[in-house]
């Protein structure tokens, strides 16, 4: 037997299981999960792109509301307030602070509550208003990146057209460039052998200065060590030495400014001096004297034998001397006054030929040694004839020589 149900029944019976159904989902998702709730008002002073009724509501990253409503500031339409809805045991405080972030890769938008301080007061307690407690928004690090982002567009497009027209309005001295370029490379390739020599060179002179360096660094060490050995008592005597100086320097002030005078005044005298010398005269006593020296010059060798026969007339002199002292001792002064008469007739004789040196200068050298050892040999022939006889020199008689005859 077929069982009949009635259309109508059906029908009501669908619609109360949805409407059931449906009344289920909404206290489930009101009260199920969550328990007791707490309103609270974000205000957002930028755009909220992507943010919708129903987006959750994370605090710390931890899912604790959603979304329940959005609309515009009405005393001020640049500001969103989205009206929130979060756990009551949610720690939202005074200086708790909301913003918008996307989640994962998705890039679904989420309102992100971040925790203020642990001693904060409760925004719940401190508020005391009847409408919900307002939570201030930061500017949505998505929403930065994204005006950054645009900005930095916005500034490449221009570089990018500008570059275009520069690149168009030059474009034959970029030509010509290039081609200086093909041009320059071109002639490098042709004389690599001589950058190939360059390079060398500038290897040689990279090592020599190498070397240079290290002779430096030997020598500062050394240097140093030199410098080490020197005593800090010796610096600070020799610093200590210089202080004084120079303060006696400066408390001698007056008297260097006297001696600078005095210098000043001394050689302005000198410079009157020299204006008033003669130059000619000057100049007339250098010929003069190079007259003598090239006269000297070439007499060499009667100068050299004049010199030679001064040393021997000297030595004359001195033995002449010796005998002359030897027969005055042996004689009263009688005989000694005779003999020194004889004695200053050959020095009278001596006086001519020196007056005769002095007066024919030196064109008579020659002549004047000659006559020098004539004098010398006579007075030496006088010395022996005394030595010899000397009662002649006091009677004049000549001696008688004495003969020996034979005996018959």
């Amino acid at each position: 037997m077929e069982t009949r149900a009635s259309p109508f029944v059906v029908g009501l019976f669908t619609l109360g299981t949805l409407f059931a159904t449906l009344a289920f989902t909404y206290w489930y998702s009101r009260f199920g999960e969550t328990g007791p709730t707490q309103d609270y008002r974000v205000v957002f002073s930028d755009e909220v792109t992507g943010l919708g009724v129903g987006a959750p509501v994370l605090f710390n990253g931890i899912k604790v509301g959603a979304v329940r409503k959005m609309s515009l500031a009405p005393d001020d339409p640049t500001q969103i307030i989205a009206e929130i809805e979060v756990d009551s045991d949610t720690p939202v405080r005074v200086d708790t602070r909301a913003q918008i972030q996307s989640q994962g890769f998705t890039g679904v938008p989420f309102v992100q509550l971040i925790s203020g301080r642990p001693d904060s007061p409760e925004l719940t307690q401190a508020w005391g208003g009847e409408d919900a407690p307002i939570i201030y928004a930061d500017a949505s690090t998505v929403q930065s990146i994204i005006d950054r982002a645009q900005s930095l567009m916005v500034k490449l497009d221009t570089a990018v057209t500008r570059v275009d027209d520069i690149l168009a309005g030059n474009q034959s001295g970029i030509n010509n460039s290039i081609r200086n370029i093909e041009k320059f490379s071109a002639a490098l390739a042709d004389r690599s052998e001589t950058i190939g020599s360059f390079m060398d060179d500038a290897a040689a002179v990279a090592r020599r200065l190498n070397a240079l360096g290290a002779k430096l660094e030997s020598l500062s060490t050394s240097l140093q060590e030199r410098l080490d050995v020197i005593s800090p008592d010796s610096v600070r005597e020799t610093v200590e030495n210089v202080r004084k100086f120079t303060t006696g320097l400066a408390d001698n002030t007056d008297e260097l400014k006297s001696f600078i005078a005095d210098a000043s005044k001394a050689a302005k005298q000198l410079a009157a001096i020299a204006d008033k010398i003669d130059p000619a005269a000057i100049e007339e006593s250098v010929n003069n004297i190079r007259s003598f020296t090239s006269s000297l010059g070439g007499r060499e060798e009667q100068v050299a034998k004049f010199f030679d026969d001064a040393a021997a007339v000297a030595a004359q002199f001195r033995e002449t001397a010796k005998r002359i002292d030897g027969i005055v001792s042996g004689f009263s002064e009688s005989e000694g006054g005779s003999l020194i008469t004889e004695v200053t007739a050959a020095a009278k004789s001596f006086k001519r030929l020196s007056d005769q040196l002095a007066g024919k200068g030196m064109r008579d050298l020659e002549a004047l040694v000659s006559d020098g050892r004539r004098t010398l040999a006579n007075i030496d022939r006088v010395m022996n004839e005394v030595q010899r006889n000397p009662t002649r020199l006091l009677t004049g008689q000549s001696p008688v020589r004495e003969t020996s005859g034979n005996r018959r």
